[in-house]
C-alpha cells in the first residue's frame, strides 16, 4: 500500500509559470529545512510546509517541482488519505508509521498529504483522532530523535488545503513559518 504511494515526476522549477516570486520561496524553505543550528538541531518547522489556496492555483504541481529537485536520489509519496484511512480500526496509525519508516529509508524524501484538511480537522470541531496524532508524532520525528546515529535522515512533508480554517492548531503549529500563499500566476505566467 505505502509502496503505491510512490511517485515520479518530470516536472522541474523551468516548468512552473508566473510564480517566480513563490518559487524562490519554496527554494529558500528548502534550504532552511537541511540546515541545522550550531547545536545539531533543526529549527521549529523545518521539514515541514503547508501550501495553502484556493482550487487550481498550482498547489500539487509546486509540489511536483519540489519532489523532483530533492527526490533525484530518493522519494516522492504523494500520499492517497483514503488509503491511510483504511476500513479497519488502527489502520490510520500504522499506515502513517509505515509510511514515513519507508520514507527515511529512501531519504531524502517528500511527502506529500493533498487535501489533508480531510483527515486532519480541528479537534475542537469534533475532528483530529489517531490519524491526526499519527502525522502529528512523525513530523515531530519522535521516531527519529535521540537515535544515537547521527543526523536523522532528511524527510520534507508537505501538505496542501483550501481550508486552512478547518485545521487542527498542533497541525499548523508544525509548519513553523512556512506556511505559503498560492495564488493564481500572474498575467505574463498565464500567458
Amino acid at each position: 500500500q505505502i509502496e503505491g504511494s510512490l511517485r515520479t515526476t518530470g516536472v522541474t522549477w523551468g516548468d512552473v509559470g508566473g510564480q517566480d516570486s513563490l518559487v524562490r520561496d519554496l527554494k529558500t524553505i528548502l534550504a532552511q529545512s537541511v540546515m541545522l543550528r550550531p547545536d545539531g538541531t533543526k529549527p521549529d518547522g523545518a521539514g515541514n510546509i503547508l501550501m495553502v489556496g484556493p482550487p487550481g492555483t498550482g498547489k500539487t504541481f509546486l509540489v511536483s517541482a519540489l519532489a523532483n529537485s530533492i527526490s533525484g536520489t530518493g522519494a516522492f509519496y504523494d500520499v492517497s488519505l483514503s488509503e491511510i484511512e483504511g476500513h479497519y480500526k488502527g489502520m490510520a496509525e500504522k499506515s502513517i508509521g509505515l509510511l514515513y519508516e519507508s520514507a527515511r529509508f529512501r531519504a531524502p524524501s517528500l511527502v506529500f498529504f493533498d487535501e489533508v484538511d480531510c483527515i486532519c480537522t480541528s479537534r475542537e470541531n469534533g475532528g483530529g483522532g489517531v490519524t491526526l496524532g499519527a502525522i502529528l508524532a512523525e513530523m515531530d520525528g519522535l521516531k527519529t530523535k535521540n537515535s544515537g546515529k547521527g543526523e536523522p535522515p532528511f524527510v520534507l512533508t508537505v501538505a496542501a488545503t483550501n481550508a486552512p480554517w478547518s485545521l487542527d492548531s498542533a497541525l499548523l503549529s508544525r509548519f513553523g513559518g512556512h506556511i505559503v500563499l498560492v495564488g493564481s500566476a500572474d498575467a505574463e505566467g498565464r500567458r
